[in-house]
Parts: structure tokens; sequence; C-alpha cells
């Protein structure tokens, strides 16, 4: 059993490679940045931001709004 399904594994992995390449290059959309990453503001470890968050909302580069 461990085997087959070694086989089946090796066998798919092969055909996936195969159609990988007769596909033509796709245009992928652009990564998805969370804000811990945008911002780089976290109270756990103690980092904070090097702008302030009211001045990157200023610029228009925060997404969401502030809430109270």
């Amino acid at each position: 059993m461990i085997l087959n399904f070694n086989l089946r594994t090796i066998a798919k992995f092969l055909r996936d490679e195969v159609e990988a390449d007769a596909e033509p290059e796709r245009v992928r959309a652009d990564p998805i940045v969370r804000r811990r990453d945008r911002v780089w503001d976290n109270l756990y470890t103690k980092t904070t931001a090097r702008d302030s968050i009211l001045d990157i909302q200023e610029r228009g580069e925060l997404e969401s709004p502030l809430r109270t």
C-alpha cells in the first residue's frame, strides 16, 4: 500500500509538472499585504512604526479608516 501511494504521488507530481510547462505564463495578482506588515506596529513584540499611524492615514496609505 505504501509503494502504491508513493508511485501515485510521484506520478501526480510529474503530471502537474508537464501541465505547468504547457500553460502560458500567467500574470499573478499582487500579494495581499497584512496590516502588521504594512504599518509595523505590534504591542506584543514592542515594535513601533517608523511613521505615526496618523501620518500614514493623512497620506492616504492606510486602507481602512481609524476606528475609535
